[in-house]
């Protein structure tokens, strides 16, 4: 009956809550550098390729292609599992924003200074460069195309993530749609 539905719907809620607080909780830790001490070498090309074959099917069921673009060899000194969430977390973004038959492409590229490129772009709708600084604060979301499920807070923790390995997160135009590249510096 009524009250059912009711408590689902509170229940939907605070999942979403705890959701939020533990990515909030991540991003704290994140940011605290507490996961320094626990880095490793992390070859990219493989860390890719898994993810792509990972994310494949959820792409596909929802109508999107997932490719490996270019890739280049790569290892840089991290945290295995949360360079995964940070790649993984831009692909659920861009299967997410972009409309059915999109394609989504995961590339490494050879960047300056030794640092290695980790692109995920797509050829949506892409997001008005006046509006990158808003979807990069903590709980911005735009609105129209890019609304739906989420609470907001996957590219501030794929920026954090970023930043613990000494890299930055930039979202540029890819003329149509979406490019996010991480910067990381590589080992050795």
């Amino acid at each position: 009956g009524e009250e059912g539905s009711e408590l689902e719907a509170a229940l939907g809620d605070c999942d979403q809550l705890l959701a939020m607080f533990t990515a909030i909780l991540r991003i704290a830790e994140i940011e605290g550098g507490a996961r320094r001490a626990g880095f490793e070498p992390v070859d990219l090309a493989t860390l890719a390729g898994h993810v792509v074959e990972t994310m494949a099917p959820a792409a596909e069921d929802n109508g999107h292609r997932l490719e490996a673009g270019g890739q280049i060899a790569a290892s840089v000194a991290g945290d295995r599992r949360l360079l995964a969430q940070a790649v993984i977390n831009l692909v659920e973004n861009a299967i997410r924003h972009t409309p059915p038959g999109s394609l989504i492409r995961l590339s490494l590229r050879a960047d300056d200074n030794g640092a290695v490129a980790l692109i995920v772009a797509d050829d949506g709708p892409g997001i008005d460069p006046a509006d990158h600084g808003r979807v990069l604060r903590r709980f911005g979301r735009l609105d129209r195309s890019r609304a739906g499920d989420g609470h907001g807070l996957g590219l501030p923790l794929v920026e954090a993530i970023a930043r613990l390995h000494g890299g930055t997160m930039r979202l540029e135009d890819a003329a149509p749609g979406l490019r996010v590249v991480l910067r990381l510096p590589t080992a050795g």
